[in-house]
């Protein structure tokens, strides 16, 4: 398995922060970064140039697409490129679509120019969702990418809807928003916050304009599900609740950009981000929002959140102990904007805007893991070992009580065959059926 990652924000001495468009991958069997691609070409058309906060997803050994992203001052891009592992290439998508002799019947024109949206990968498509657009705006349509035809598409519901922004904020829809948190949940897509505000600006890190709400997109129905949370701008703290205890009360208040994985059991899990820690009780324009280090885990059967550890207070920094060994004292640094990525209960996170281990601000490049196999809530979704066999005894059962039906029927009633045709339906072998 391998993990790839493109461009970013980088720290530059003495000046404003930088922008890449170096390819890196990394090895989860070596534990290893190396470079693919350093982003320079003869002719600077035929790489994507340096950005941030783009869109991205792949087909394992084949390609990947980019989209989008914020380029050099923060200028909103919407260009979708192709990196060819095979050929070691970038390619325009319209150039690739001829490289691999793609079909035209399908294609349509792509989305807008648009950054720092939310974003899905699943198995055959790449679906993203509002974002910055070119005049400091906020989207709220969503686009999908066929990683087998080559072809975007914008979903119906959302093309559908007036561009007033303001006026789809009354409707049964989530509001346009730029650094919502996402996950994939066994082909579900759900998303969780971010900022509603199109003129907080992600530089400036201000309390206002973050949200904390978490919705599910329906594909097959292409429908949105509210699930919890304040859909408007917070003004309250964070509720933690109990350590590991799961309430309804229990909400992780209002953030953007945090790192999200699933657990094998398809339950939702959250660190860090942008936005509201405990201690702010209340909201002003003038003050600043915190970079977080709190960990919460989402039970998708009791719809409730769970705080699962980290610190309550933001701006915390790093707290690293010995590299390669596991302590319940080690925690990263409070922070935004990382990279992320799992296996199986383990989850990966690197990198991001946050604190170090001074508690000093910048761009961080630490590699962590968090370990869940043992955590109770994983396991407290998975099947016993009592249903199971019970539902292997009650099938047993079922098959000789009509066995035995059959053999009494044969032994005591004489069977005539008829015109009329049987008509049969199936035994459930589930009582609740």
């Amino acid at each position: 398995m391998a993990i790839w990652m493109f461009g970013g924000e980088f720290h530059v001495e003495n000046s404003q922060p930088g922008l890449r468009n170096d390819l890196w991958k990394y090895s989860m069997s070596k534990m290893s970064w190396s470079l693919v691609h350093n982003g320079s070409a003869e002719n600077r058309q035929d790489v994507p140039g340096p950005r941030q906060l783009a869109a991205g997803c792949g087909v394992t050994e084949t390609y990947f697409v980019l989209f989008g992203g914020l380029g050099p001052e923060e200028k909103v891009l919407g260009d979708s490129w192709i990196f060819y592992i095979p050929d070691s290439k970038w390619y325009t998508l319209s150039d690739f679509r001829n490289r691999v002799s793609a079909s035209n019947s399908t294609q349509t024109e792509g989305p807008s120019p648009r950054g720092d949206m939310a974003v899905w990968c699943t198995g055959g498509d790449m679906f993203i969702f509002g974002g910055f657009d070119e005049n400091s705006g906020l989207h709220h349509a969503l686009w999908k990418f066929s990683l087998s035809t080559l072809s975007w598409t914008q979903s119906e519901s959302s093309a559908e809807l007036p561009a007033d922004h303001e006026f789809v904020k009354h409707l049964n829809y989530p509001s346009g928003r730029s650094g919502a948190t996402t996950w994939v949940s066994d082909d579900r897509l759900f998303m969780f916050g971010g900022n509603i505000l199109a003129n907080n600006l992600r530089s400036k890190h201000m309390m206002i304009g973050n949200v904390g709400d978490l919705w599910e997109y329906d594909k097959l129905q292409d429908l949105w599900l509210y699930y919890t949370g304040p859909q408007k701008v917070c003004n309250t703290a964070t509720q933690f609740g109990d350590l590991g205890s799961a309430s309804t009360r229990s909400n992780p208040g209002c953030r953007r950009r945090a790192s999200s994985w699933t657990d094998t059991h398809g339950n939702l899990w959250m660190f860090g981000g942008d936005g509201i820690d405990n201690s702010q009780a209340s909201l002003s324009v003038f003050a600043h929002s915190k970079l977080l280090s709190d960990i919460w885990f989402y039970n998708l059967n009791t719809n409730m959140w769970t705080w699962k550890g980290g610190e309550k207070a933001g701006d915390q920094k790093g707290k690293f102990g010995k590299k390669g060994q596991s302590s319940k004292n080690n925690l990263p640094g409070s922070r935004c904007e990382s990279v992320v990525w799992q296996q199986e209960n383990n989850f990966y996170l690197f990198g991001g805007v946050g604190h170090d281990a001074n508690g000093k601000d910048g761009y961080l490049d630490d590699v962590w893991m968090l370990d869940v196999h043992l955590d109770q809530s994983v396991e407290l979704n998975a099947p016993t070992a009592l249903p199971v066999f019970g539902m292997i005894f009650f099938s047993l059962g079922l098959v000789i009580l009509i066995s035995v039906l059959y053999l009494f029927s044969r032994r005591y009633f004489q069977v005539t065959s008829g015109t009329n045709k049987g008509k049969y339906s199936r035994i459930p072998l589930d009582p609740e059926q």
